[in-house]
């Protein structure tokens, strides 16, 4: 029987466009180095397993968790950022909001673990971030966290998916992206 060494595996896909630019939907805030910060952040949150070069199997791959979408606050000192992972017994996934002290630090989880939410979008003042969830079997909204503390609130209650939302610069309306009406959501307006 021959022994194997164990390997560490450690994913990471941050997604750079040209070289020194920000990530999508990011703006530099005054910081440099943003990618190695990132893709360190990425590496420090990533699943790590160890196992035998040979031995890795579709298992392993529902074991690691995807980062990504993330997204610095106004004042340069926080980052958000999702994490995904995928349930093989159940055939489901979850994502929930995080955020990071840009120079390091002790991840904060901000979202439910037993909710979906994605797409974190930091309000220009800071003081909230917004998010996208389907909640209770509705459809996806549009909701808010106030930073200084308490639950999260919806902003939107469209009878159809919202899709992408961007705060206004005073933070005082959203623009949405929306699904094409259905009859059923047609119905509901009427």
């Amino acid at each position: 029987m021959q022994h194997h060494e164990p390997k560490t595996i450690v994913t990471a896909t941050p997604r750079a466009q040209a070289s020194g630019s920000t990530f999508p939907g990011t703006q530099r805030a005054g910081c440099s180095g943003l990618f190695p910060t990132f893709v360190g952040l990425a590496l420090l949150l990533a699943t790590t397993l160890t196992v035998a070069a040979d031995t890795l199997t579709i298992d392993h791959r529902f074991q690691l968790a995807s980062v990504g979408n993330p997204t610095i606050s106004p004042d340069g000192n926080w980052v958000a950022y999702t994490i995904s992972r995928e349930n093989l017994e159940d055939d489901s996934s979850n994502t929930r909001i995080w955020m990071v002290p840009l120079a390091g630090g002790t991840p904060v989880p901000l979202s439910a673990a037993h909710t979906s939410s994605w797409s974190p979008r930091w309000s220009p003042d800071g003081r909230y971030l917004g998010f996208l969830s389907a909640r209770e079997g509705g459809e996806t909204q549009v909701w808010s966290l106030n930073l200084s503390g308490g639950e999260a609130v919806a902003l939107t209650d469209t009878p159809q998916s919202v899709s992408s939302f961007s705060w206004s610069p005073e933070a005082r309306h959203l623009a949405l992206v929306l699904q094409d009406l259905k009859p059923a959501h047609q119905a509901a307006l009427e």
